[in-house]
């Protein structure tokens, strides 16, 4: 939660200092093999030495893969989960969280999720629960942090300035409990969300939002 804990950067995030930290105490030297999966999981490199220097070469292999440049923020972004990762409403989380660095102020972001396996670990949306609108999940976290419970806190800070939306199997009194809009398909979420923004809006579609983070790159 705290700030620049952010995915793909490792300059000035607490996560990756702790880390850092942590290997630094082991008093004695280490040889490191860093593996990388592609999105199907087949073996895409492998590095090898310091542990300094071999993940700072597999995390370029994970950006190569993982990472897609662009060079606009979105108004609207529908991010559709496959399998493995639209196995719950719990882990359907990473989706907005994937789209967060090009959501524009405002924008909307629709997550498009079968969640097989239905809601998962429920306890983001207890803290929703005892709250009355998304603003207040924060002043509920930080009260009383709980391991999971960090997903509520990210998605609160996310509907600050965007609005959203799920096409999911999950029962819509279920979503509403997390302060989000639900949709019965994927065509009716799109045609709200441009009738909110009005006028021209840019869209980004991620077909593959569990293994794929847009980056914004500024143009050449």
């Amino acid at each position: 939660m705290e700030r620049g804990s952010e995915l793909l950067v490792l300059a000035g995030n607490p996560v990756h200092e702790d880390m850092v930290e942590a290997y630094q105490m082991v008093n004695r030297p280490v040889f490191s093999v860093q593996l990388v999966q592609d999105r199907k999981h087949r073996l895409l490199s492998v590095r090898h030495g310091s542990v300094h220097d071999s993940f700072t070469q597999a995390c370029r292999d994970a950006h190569r893969v993982f990472a897609v440049p662009v060079t606009e923020e979105a108004d609207l972004v529908v991010s559709v989960l496959g399998k493995p990762y639209d196995i719950n409403f719990y882990q359907a989380q990473r989706a907005v969280e994937f789209a967060r660095p090009v959501l524009r102020q405002p924008s909307v972001h629709v997550t498009v999720s079968a969640c097989r396996d239905g809601v998962g670990n429920d306890g983001f949306l207890q803290v929703f629960r005892g709250c009355a609108a998304a603003a207040d999940v924060l002043d509920c976290v930080a009260d009383d942090a709980r391991l999971g419970w960090h997903k509520s806190a990210r998605l609160a800070q996310i509907m600050v300035n965007t609005r959203l939306c799920t096409v999911m199997g999950i029962p819509d009194d279920v979503v509403r409990t997390a302060f989000m809009t639900p949709f019965r398909s994927v065509q009716a979420a799109v045609d709200a969300a441009l009738a909110e923004l009005g006028g021209a809006a840019r869209v980004y579609v991620i077909p593959d939002a569990g293994a794929v983070v847009p980056v914004l790159t500024p143009p050449a």
